[in-house]
């Protein structure tokens, strides 16, 4: 009975662990959007730069041809 106990107990502390890790995910996030104009109208080829003002870093990316942007694995910031 005592070794059933134990294993009872290494499994649920296996379980537990394993989720601790799995519930673990990047600190990162993803960032898009579209550039239009005045007249709603896509603007490809457009610069496109995300600052985070708390530490003055910024990231620059160009437009697609339908007026798209991504950025990715943006850390969190102001």
């Amino acid at each position: 009975m005592r070794s059933m106990k134990l294993a009872l107990f290494l499994l649920v502390v296996l379980c537990v662990g394993t989720l601790l890790m799995w519930a673990q995910s990047t600190a990162t996030g993803t960032l898009a959007g579209t550039v239009t104009d005045q007249s709603g109208a896509v603007v490809s080829g457009a610069t496109v730069t995300l600052t985070d003002v708390a530490t003055n870093t910024s990231r620059t990316t160009t437009t697609n041809e339908t007026g798209r942007y991504i950025f990715v694995n943006v850390p969190p910031g102001a």
